[in-house]
């Protein structure tokens, strides 16, 4: 180590510029600003001494790196005892940092603690650049050397980064006065260097979003962001002889943005597209197409297979489905379609409704549709396997309604007497019962909130299925069933 930092020290020495002989300290200098100062300070003739996380990035370029972090002390020791092995320290530049975007009203407190002060194994913004520059005084001191800080223009102006940022930036601004004004005597020089938005990974998915870019360059009077080397030339200024009787000033680096200030707010969302509850009229799986019945009114909404959303295997007649209306060629069309089980039908319906409207209005143009909204209550009347069909006692009242063996979900369940859900369904201009299920109590809840407005818990449900059960069918009614 030493033997590579001896070789180093005197290679760069052969280099002639405004800093050749000097050595300087650049922490987090893999990447962004601190690469390009890195890269300026090495073009210039120094010799640096350079630490990252991961410092893999840094090796084609001619500077001592080394993998440490400087938020702990032990990091911290381990850079002020490299910095000091090149023979002694003449720049030190604390570039780390980081940033953790919040409103003041949502500031987490561990977050303000991770920013601010000690976290754990963590210090950032404030606490590295503390001690390092206690750790490295007697060098610099020796040396006359110098120190720059990079801070940010959110330690000077409000441009909405988040408070505990623009806190830390502060407190750094204010920490390169204080130790300006105390180690003057000692011939150490302290600035800090306050950028505005540069083009670096950090800033980039910011920059990404074109509303937010045209914004920043508006309110910046150059109109455009600055470049990594624009800081770095700045940084290698403060730390060469032409900057010699400057100390305990903060550069802002801003194409003159502290001239205007900052703020920006986020173009609203637009609107979510209402949803609309419906049901499968039909759907040709072969064909990938069918249509959709929306509720509680409206034409048929024309569907493709690729417009189904979370929906599991082709649609069916009477699925219920929650859908996003659109046009295609000056028709509706049903897109984003998702299917609904009864029970979330039936909840959505009842939150959809308008108290202004009237809920009894609006189931009662539901029920008027060719296909019938919620599932009904009734009562099996007969059923016979070898015939295919039967009869059900609507608990509504009314005329029976018939019902067919497909029109069963499990032609064995039902027997005289039980309890089941249907639906109605139009067929050959009369009303025949379909999808008939035998009821269990949440199923029954949900029709007699649909149908009766009544709320029943699932015990008192299987109380009442239970005496239907055992009390006498109605005798039959002749009607408008037409059967």
């Amino acid at each position: 180590m030493r033997i590579a930092l001896f070789l180093l020290v005197h290679l760069a020495a052969a280099r002639v510029g405004p800093l050749s002989g000097k050595t300087a300290g650049v922490t987090g200098g893999s990447k962004g600003l601190g690469r390009a100062i890195v890269e300026e300070l090495v073009a210039q003739g120094c010799t640096v001494v350079t630490c990252a996380r991961d410092a893999a990035p840094l090796r084609d370029v001619d500077c001592i790196a080394l993998e440490l972090d400087v938020s702990t002390p032990a990091g911290r020791a381990k850079f002020a005892g490299a910095c000091a092995a090149t023979g002694g320290l003449d720049i030190l530049v604390n570039n780390v940092g980081t940033n953790i975007r919040s409103k003041t009203e949502a500031l987490d407190e561990d977050d303000y603690a991770f920013l601010m002060r000690a976290r754990g194994v963590r210090r950032t913004n404030l606490e590295s650049a503390v001690f390092l520059c206690r750790d490295c005084f007697p060098d610099l001191r020796r040396r006359r050397g110098c120190v720059v800080n990079v801070g940010s223009i959110s330690g000077v102006t409000s441009d909405g980064t988040g408070v505990a940022y623009a806190i830390s930036k502060a407190a750094l601004d204010h920490l390169t006065r204080y130790l300006a004004a105390e180690w003057g005597p000692h011939g150490v020089r302290v600035n800090s260097v306050d950028p505005w938005f540069i083009r670096t990974e950090l800033t980039a998915p910011l920059l990404a979003d074109a509303d937010f870019k045209a914004h920043v360059d508006a309110r910046t009077p150059l109109r455009r962001v600055g470049e990594p080397r624009e800081v770095a030339e700045v940084v290698a200024f403060l730390c060469s002889a032409g900057a010699g009787y400057v100390t305990g000033q903060v550069l802002v680096v801003d194409g003159g943005l502290t001239v205007n200030g900052f703020d920006y707010a986020p173009p609203p969302a637009p609107a979510a597209a209402p949803r609309v509850l419906g049901q499968v009229r039909w759907f040709a799986a072969d064909r990938n197409y069918g249509f959709i019945v929306p509720h509680p009114a409206g034409a048929d909404c024309f569907v493709h297979a690729g417009d189904l959303g979370a929906v599991f295997g082709p649609l069916k007649a009477d699925d219920f489905v929650e859908f996003e209306r659109a046009e295609y060629r000056g028709k509706p069309k049903a897109t984003a379609v998702l299917r609904l089980s009864r029970e979330e039908y039936v909840a959505k319906a009842n939150a959809a409704a308008s108290p202004s409207a009237g809920a009894d209005e609006l189931w009662a143009k539901a029920r008027t549709k060719k296909l019938d909204d919620l599932p009904r209550l009734a009562r099996v009347r007969w059923f016979e396997v070898a015939k295919k069909y039967g009869f059900l006692v609507p608990l509504e009242g009314g005329a029976d309604h018939f019902l067919h063996l497909r029109d069963l979900e499990d032609a064995q369940a039902i027997r005289v007497g039980d309890v089941v859900t249907y639906r109605l369904a139009a067929f050959n201009g009369k009303t025949k019962a379909c999808r008939v299920a035998k009821a269990t109590p949440a199923a029954y809840a949900a029709a007699t909130l649909a149908h009766e407005k009544r709320t029943v818990s699932l015990r008192d449900a299987a109380a009442e299925m239970a005496k239907l059960k055992d009390a006498p069918l109605p005798p039959k009614k002749e009607g408008d069933s037409g059967w």
